[in-house]
């Protein structure tokens, strides 16, 4: 079997150990959860256990599996009691759920409930106190709701569940090209469609690629680093200009690709340039028109069994930019 094949076998296998810790997790009250908390992590948390001496087969998988949990796990906050503000992701977003703020010593150990106020909501002068700017717009987008406890939550899932395939999605993280069409026998020649590399990977494709770095205005855009991890590094310290930059150029490389591959088509670098600009203004005016209220508007009507008017409402939600969230919230809203 080719080191591939282990490799597949091996992010399997931890996504389904990953499963055990979930329950670990979402489930203390069961008895292997008791179990396994009396002899392996009596006095803390399942996220923070070690292998330990001497220990079973069966912990020492599991504590293999929070390999998997650590890249999507964050907390969902209800009261704010069991949530550190810093170390734990529970930031209301899809991805860089963390802050951003450096950790203040004397707060180390504080729980999110002190960021709350005496009616359950964000404190914003005290968030403004304590956070970098970036922070306070995305500590005033997450919800809460006092009358439930702290609980986990697995980015990326509308449920909040984890999956053993999502699990292994997160190890195995790549797009389909050619490369891994081939693994799956799905065969539509080797080489990169631009320029002929004897590759066609992810990386090479929207990093290193010459139709990629002229598009970049760089030689070296990956730093080293695989493709997903390049761009949260540019996601996740980028304004919006930048962020719509990076958009732009990835979204032309693969309709660029797709049109070479799929309709035998021929474009320059010149001739990407128009749409990546184009595309680039489109979402830079669009951000523009909706970043200054920062939210979404909602509207419901009340209707009884005859279809004849009883009430109704309409308002805005306030630093919300996930449509989903928007979506979850309006019905909040509607319903009181």
């Amino acid at each position: 079997m080719s080191d591939l094949g282990f490799k597949r076998i091996r992010d399997f296998n931890l996504a389904l150990l990953a499963k055990q810790g979930w329950r670990i997790l979402t489930q203390p009250e069961s008895l292997v959860s008791k179990l396994l908390k009396a002899k392996y992590f009596p006095a803390g948390e399942f996220m923070e256990a070690s292998v330990g001496t001497n220990p079973s087969y069966f912990w020492r998988g599991i504590v293999a599996g929070q390999e998997v949990l650590r890249r999507g796990l964050a907390r969902r906050i209800g009261d704010g009691m069991d949530t550190k503000i810093w170390g734990w992701n529970w930031l209301a977003s899809s991805s860089g759920t963390g802050l951003h703020t450096p950790c203040i010593d004397e707060l180390k150990e504080a729980r999110v409930q002190g960021l709350l106020n005496e009616q359950g909501e964000w404190e914003e002068g005290v968030i403004q106190d304590l956070f970098q700017s970036e922070d306070v717009h995305r500590i005033l987008s997450t919800p809460i709701s006092k009358v439930y406890k702290d609980s986990w939550r697995w980015i990326g899932d509308a449920r909040g569940c984890y999956t053993v395939k999502q699990g292994y999605c997160v190890l195995t993280d790549q797009l389909e090209v050619r490369e891994n069409l081939k693994l799956k026998r799905i065969w539509i020649g080797g080489r990169c469609p631009f320029y002929g590399s004897p590759f066609e990977t992810t990386e090479h494709i929207f990093g290193e690629c010459s139709y990629a770095t002229s598009l970049w205005g760089a030689n070296d855009v990956l730093h080293g680093q695989n493709f997903p991890t390049m761009m949260e590094a540019i996601l996740g310290k980028s304004n919006a200009l930048q962020a719509c930059k990076l958009a732009a150029i990835v979204w032309t490389l693969w309709n660029a690709r797709n049109a070479i591959v799929w309709r035998q088509a021929n474009p320059s670098v010149a001739e990407l340039n128009v749409p990546v600009t184009n595309t680039q203004q489109v979402w830079q005016e669009t951000y523009a028109a909706h970043n200054p209220t920062d939210g979404a508007g909602y509207g419901a009507v009340l209707r009884d069994h005859t279809g004849g008017f009883v009430a109704a409402r309409n308002g805005r939600i306030s630093h919300i930019h996930e449509p989903l969230q928007a979506e979850v919230l309006a019905v909040y809203e509607a319903l009181k």
